[in-house]
């Protein structure tokens, strides 16, 4: 969704260039979130996963990155209309072709990932960690991740300079 859909496919064309080996880096990509967009004809946001689009959405990142194989893919954000069965396949498909090595989600609860652990393992939960949103260091979302072997990354990682500044200026 970033860059208006484009980001991607221009680190993709970036990372050609470079040079660098492509085993030296992990590529981590998402899916999911649809924006309103005329390029691809969305015109209401909401998100998406069915086998279908969740397929064509890892198969389009490799496209635009320039790669055989992601690290890991990502769910971006829970659905409530989520089939965690269909998931569970076509994910396992992925994995079979070897497209991606890891699947993974981003801004799930612990419930949901409970969830889906049902179905298929869950390698990796991206979340938002920060200083100035550090629930998770106090709500035992981070325990759970380390009891189940789910790495764990952060998104906002250095958190929201202005909450800090007004936090200063009330003392």
């Amino acid at each position: 969704i970033y860059g208006g859909y484009t980001t991607e496919a221009e680190f993709g064309k970036a990372f050609v260039e470079t040079g660098i080996d492509r085993k030296s880096i992990q590529l981590i990509s998402k899916c999911g979130i649809q924006l309103p967009d005329e390029n691809r004809g969305n015109r209401v946001k909401h998100y998406q996963y069915e086998a279908k689009y969740i397929k064509s959405q890892a198969e389009q990142s490799l496209s635009n990155l320039k790669c055989d194989y992601l690290d890991v893919f990502l769910l971006h954000r829970p659905s409530p209309l989520m089939q965690f069965e269909e998931i569970a396949l076509v994910v396992e498909g992925l994995k079979r072709e070897g497209k991606i090595k890891y699947f993974g989600v981003s801004n799930f609860t612990l419930k949901q990932i409970e969830l889906l652990s049902r179905y298929i393992s869950v390698d990796m939960s991206q979340l938002q960690c920060s200083l100035t949103h550090y629930e998770p260091f106090m709500d035992d979302t981070l325990h759970y991740y380390k009891e189940n072997q789910i790495t764990t990354t952060a998104w906002s990682s250095l958190g929201d300079v202005n909450v800090i500044e007004s936090n200063q200026k009330l003392k």
